[in-house]
């Protein structure tokens, strides 16, 4: 990889990031591809892969996010900075991560805020994928939940766009370090089967197994039509079922549910 750079594992000091690197260079670009977001009121968005030899790429609509990451080493404290094969296919909003509040500051002070990571293991790399919004967008979380399917249509229409540029990328990959302070997979929700009786036993919120199954497969970034679809029910039966959750649980939206789901998990 004649193009890429090095930071030291050790002293951890970084070497300049040349101004025409394609990381830079192709921000404008994305933003283009991008812009499909705005309608859902997403107005910020990062691609990434970790592979697993260490290397990386990244891709951003804002080149200045890029600069501030790289400048304050927020890539040995960042949630996606694990070793890829500790992510499952999943999703983490940003509000419940952990060590997430110097990240989170910075970009606010960039204009965004509320967002939300969603990862795709492949075979030799992690892909994750963000979305953000405007600081005033507090009901984003619900648009998050409610368009899922419309952001796993965007993740593969974005592949496709960004293809040429993914491939450069990929000739000018960075070699970091890989954020070792974090155990990612206590954070991060892995919905297996016994999780269903596990969420059940610590918080007996008298909860159906059915209801339970809906909680978890809306943690694992499901729609409700995919959840149907997964459970023999109606997107209608699944959104009544979680109109029964959110009182009992007492939240008075799905932002609010997810949010809560999420610590019970833990």
């Amino acid at each position: 990889m004649p193009n890429s750079f090095f930071i030291d594992s050790s002293s951890h000091t970084a070497m300049e990031i040349p101004a025409n690197h394609i990381f830079y260079t192709a921000s404008s670009d994305i933003a283009d591809i991008t812009k499909p977001l705005n309608k859902l009121g997403i107005t910020y968005f990062t691609y990434g892969r970790k592979y697993h030899d260490s290397s990386r790429v990244y891709l951003k609509d804002c080149s200045n996010s890029l600069d501030i990451y790289f400048k304050e080493k927020h890539y040995l404290q960042g949630n996606t900075e694990c070793e890829p094969q500790n992510y499952n296919k999943q999703v983490l909003l940003w509000s419940t991560a952990p060590n997430q509040q110097v990240i989170d500051a910075c970009a606010r002070a960039l204009g965004f805020d509320h967002g939300i990571f969603i990862f795709k293991p492949q075979n030799t790399y992690c892909e994750i994928f963000s979305f953000a919004t405007y600081s005033g967008n507090t009901q984003i979380i619900n648009t998050y939940l409610s368009k899922m399917d419309l952001l796993n249509s965007f993740m593969e229409y974005f592949r496709d766009k960004a293809a040429p540029i993914i491939k450069q990328a990929e000739k000018e990959k960075l070699i970091l370090p890989f954020n070792e302070t974090l155990d990612i997979k206590s954070v991060l929700i892995n919905i297996e089967d016994n999780e269903i009786f596990q969420l059940k036993s610590c918080h007996d919120y008298d909860l159906t197994d059915r209801q339970l199954e809906c909680c978890l497969l809306l943690l694992k970034g499901k729609t409700a039509k995919e959840i149907g679809i997964s459970l023999n029910l109606s997107t209608r039966t699944v959104e009544y079922y979680f109109e029964i959750i959110k009182t009992k649980l007492d939240c008075k939206n799905k932002s609010e549910l997810i949010l809560k789901l999420s610590k019970l998990m833990k």
